[in-house]
């Protein structure tokens, strides 16, 4: 069996050592679901148009398993992307409870936005429920240019995002993505 050079085996245990060392911090998606049954769902759409194009995706996310180290979500994607209706396989996703913090990244900034050039508190009405919200506008780039986005978040819906709406400055098209429903067991 072929051995490690020292210096890397060496790098490694403090590498691994140094991790395990580092701060940890509760994932927010984990955060978000542990407040709900198991059984509990959202169901968030996304649509696309403008440029002569409609395209709308909806993704039903739920609750399978929750422990006190993890959740596991189920999600089942339907979409018109291809010009007919296709439903997708369910998915499972787990997130664990806890992840290192890395290096200069903020505790407070975790679960936020890491693009945002401005942000504020506003209540808003989603799926017939108004809900005190922190919304935060970003800024980026892509291939069609610098893209603007507002989105909306609160801690008392499973996963954190309400609404958001992004378009690209040389682009009519719109992307607007919104939870649409929530049921509890």
């Amino acid at each position: 069996m072929p051995r490690l050079p020292w210096s890397v085996a060496a790098f490694l245990v403090v590498s691994l050592a140094s991790l395990a060392q580092g701060e940890e911090v509760e994932h927010p998606i984990y955060r978000s679901w542990a407040r709900h049954k198991v059984g509990t769902s959202i169901t968030v759409r996304s649509t696309t148009s403008g440029d002569g194009l409609d395209v709308e995706t909806t993704l039903k996310h739920t609750l399978v398993e929750l422990t006190d180290t993890k959740v596991v979500i189920e999600t089942v994607m339907t979409s018109n992307s291809t010009g007919s209706q296709i439903d997708s396989s369910p998915s499972k996703y787990t997130y664990s409870r806890m992840f290192p913090l890395l290096p200069g990244v903020k505790k407070e900034d975790i679960g936020k936005p890491s693009n945002k050039i401005a942000s504020g508190e506003e209540t808003i009405t989603i799926a017939g429920k108004e809900y005190k919200a922190q919304w935060y506008d970003g800024k980026s780039q892509t291939e069609g240019g610098e893209a603007l986005a507002r989105t909306w978040m609160s801690d008392e819906v499973p996963g954190k995002l309400l609404k958001a709406v992004g378009k690209v400055k040389n682009s009519k098209r719109v992307n607007t993505v919104e939870l649409i429903e929530i049921k509890t067991p």
